[in-house]
């Protein structure tokens, strides 16, 4: 069957706006090593607490942090104090964290590519400090029209309504968009608001995955 057979026709060449998540799509899901790094640096025996701490739910530490609610000083003193480290260096946890956080492979001349045909929204649950210190290394911001970040509107990636919040800004319908995210939660949400979706894995897949769309990448 040829690729053409493959794509839904309706669907192909429809697509007008590319909603991307950036944890796990554009950059490297960082936080992982950071809990590895954070456990060999500190010493750090109670593995659940550093997993809940660091965590995205709305009323723990990582969660309040992305909802705008902490700010990263207070997010540090926090870890500090809880996990009775004596080092009170406020960079240091900061560094170790954001550092984590990498491209993936030719993603930012995707970026690039896509940006002159499509409009670009990034849709992330995420901390004003690690997106100031990712723009300062890679000024990635510019490839996108519009951000939506859970800190600004103080809602979760999985709250409804900050789904609602995306559609005012979408320029299009949610059938005439494509949401990509690593998590299948996040992406079943959007399918529920008539999103197009693409669960990301890697790069090549990703590439693949949008011939589907009709979209092509030629690096």
């Amino acid at each position: 069957m040829s690729l053409d057979e493959l794509i839904d026709i309706p669907t192909k060449n429809k697509i007008k706006t590319i909603v991307f998540d950036l944890g796990g799509v554009v950059f490297t899901s960082g936080t992982h090593l950071t809990l590895v790094k954070l456990v060999e640096r500190y010493h750090i025996k109670d593995l659940n607490a550093l997993n809940l701490f660091f965590k995205s739910e709305p009323d723990n530490e990582g969660g309040l942090l992305r909802l705008g609610h902490l700010s990263m000083d207070e997010f540090e003193a926090k870890f500090y104090s809880k996990f009775k480290i004596i080092e009170k260096d406020l960079q240091n946890l900061r560094m170790i964290w954001f550092s984590n956080y990498l491209p993936y492979f030719h993603i930012l001349k995707i970026l690039q590519i896509l940006h002159e045909n499509y409009r670009l929204i990034v849709f992330s649950g995420n901390i004003e400090e690690r997106i100031n210190f990712l723009d300062s290394r890679y000024n990635f911001l510019k490839l996108f029209h519009k951000s939506f970040f859970s800190y600004d509107y103080h809602y979760l990636k999985t709250d409804r309504e900050f789904y609602y919040e995306l559609l005012n800004h979408l320029h299009c319908k949610p059938s005439e968009a494509l949401l990509i995210d690593d998590s299948s939660e996040i992406i079943d949400i959007a399918k529920s608001f008539g999103f197009h979706t693409l669960l990301f894995s890697y790069t090549e897949q990703f590439l693949k995955e949008l011939l589907f769309y009709g979209i092509k990448i030629e690096l």
